[in-house]
């Protein structure tokens, strides 16, 4: 696609400058092109997937076209739909693991529901219970927790290298000196 360079001064007048160096690269023609999507076209695109964050994933500027067409609900419609998080799903789910670390990281969307909802802890009785808390990988490190780490070192130095969030909780709350 070419353009005069009367067009060319049009167009760039109406963008911000950082088009230009787009133009000099020679990306011009790609940014100036606008791809419309019809609505037979995003709702054929739309039945080749079963899920929401599937076709999301795969069709980013189609699915944004349906958004502005207001037709999104009608091309997501034949899509399965995450209300399957229920009670018994989610205990179901939670059965499947001994500790509440590997019901978040096998099935967080369950754990962050039954969270939610405020049914994890009966869901959860079965898990064995572990001394650190733990939040999305993050560990709160208690006086038991911190203590259990640093016995499994022989001198501070070694604390200090193998565990520094261990140590420098140890050393902030003064369980530790230096």
């Amino acid at each position: 696609m070419k353009y005069s360079q009367e067009e060319q001064n049009q167009i760039l007048r109406k963008l911000n400058a950082g088009v230009i160096g787009k133009r000099k690269q020679g990306t011009w023609d790609a940014i100036a092109k606008k791809t419309q999507y019809s609505k037979t076209d995003i709702l054929k695109n739309a039945l080749k997937y079963n899920s929401k964050f599937e076709w999301e994933k795969a069709n980013n500027p189609i699915v944004h076209a349906a958004k502005r067409f207001g037709i999104y609900e009608e091309a997501t419609a034949h899509m399965s739909k995450r209300n399957d998080l229920t009670f018994e799903y989610c205990k179901a789910e939670a059965k499947k693991y001994n500790e509440r670390l590997e019901f978040f990281e096998g099935n967080g969307s369950a754990y962050t529901k039954a969270q939610q909802n405020g049914f994890l802890d009966d869901i959860c009785k079965h898990m064995t219970p572990v001394n650190v808390t733990r939040a999305r990988g993050k560990v709160k490190w208690t006086y038991e927790t911190c203590k259990a780490e640093a016995v499994k070192y022989n001198s501070k130095r070694d604390f200090k290298k193998g565990n520094q969030y261990a140590y420098k909780v140890s050393y902030a709350n003064k369980w530790i000196s230096l």
